[in-house]
């Protein structure tokens, strides 16, 4: 089980400066439990609201303290726990989506394998279950996630390498954060939880403006482009080091 107190992937130290984060009223979670909690509940909506019988779902999100996808052991936990999680409640009985098949990378590691094991991830080997690609990283397995999404539900947990071709605008964004950079220091977060709108949201967890997929996704693919996002977190940033020197 995911550590409930953990702060988010040590966000807080990620900024050399100080990140004061929002309180209570910022939508963005500040814990791996609560991204955990609010991941599985979007991809949820998303699957009950999406093309039946399949749809191509993404979940993309921090899961190690470099604040990257990078594969080390703290990033293959984290994914395996949110998997985990997230076929737990997608199987529950009677009230559940469905069954879930996890679908490994090719270049899984051995240790990933063993975790899978000892966690006790259930998954069935069947083609009618709910594909769940977990860290894709080749051309191949992007492809055989969009062929699946025509059959069922095909949800990719935090594909790597992932290139324009990789996914296409088809794929729905059910759950997105990245945080934002400028001058080494965290300054703010892109922001997507369905079926709200996506979010910039500043280092003070205010929202500073709304996006729908047509403003915020580069055409044709499902990747957003993060330079409005950063260009309005980082006024932010620069307006409040001015008014701090007046002082």
């Amino acid at each position: 089980m995911l550590n409930p107190t953990l702060p988010l992937l040590l966000l807080l130290a990620a900024c050399s400066s100080g990140l004061q984060f929002g309180g209570g009223s910022s939508p963005v979670p500040r814990t791996q439990a609560a991204v955990t909690q609010q991941a599985v509940r979007a991809v949820q909506a998303a699957i009950k609201s999406g093309p039946s019988p399949g749809g191509l779902i993404e979940v993309e999100f921090p899961a190690s303290q470099q604040l990257s996808k990078a594969e080390s052991k703290e990033a293959e936990d984290v994914n395996i726990d949110f998997a985990k999680s997230l076929i737990d409640a997608l199987s529950v009985p009677f009230i559940g989506a469905g069954p879930c098949r996890l679908v490994l990378p090719t270049s899984a590691s051995r240790r990933l394998k063993s975790s899978c094991n000892a966690k006790r991830v259930r998954s069935v080997d069947s083609s009618d279950a709910i594909q769940i690609f977990l860290c894709p990283s080749s051309p191949r397995e992007y492809a055989d996630a969009a062929d699946r999404s025509a059959l069922s539900p095909t949800i990719i947990i935090n594909g790597l390498a992932k290139n324009p071709k990789s996914v296409s605008d088809a794929a729905l964004n059910a759950f997105y954060l990245k945080p934002l950079t400028y001058n080494s220091c965290v300054v703010g977060f892109l922001y997507r939880c369905y079926p709200r709108p996506w979010l910039a949201v500043d280092d003070t967890g205010a929202v500073l403006r709304e996006f729908e997929d047509r403003d915020i996704r580069v055409k044709g693919t499902s990747t957003p482009d993060l330079r409005e996002a950063v260009k309005l977190c980082s006024k932010v940033w620069d307006d409040r080091a001015i008014a701090a020197r007046r002082k």
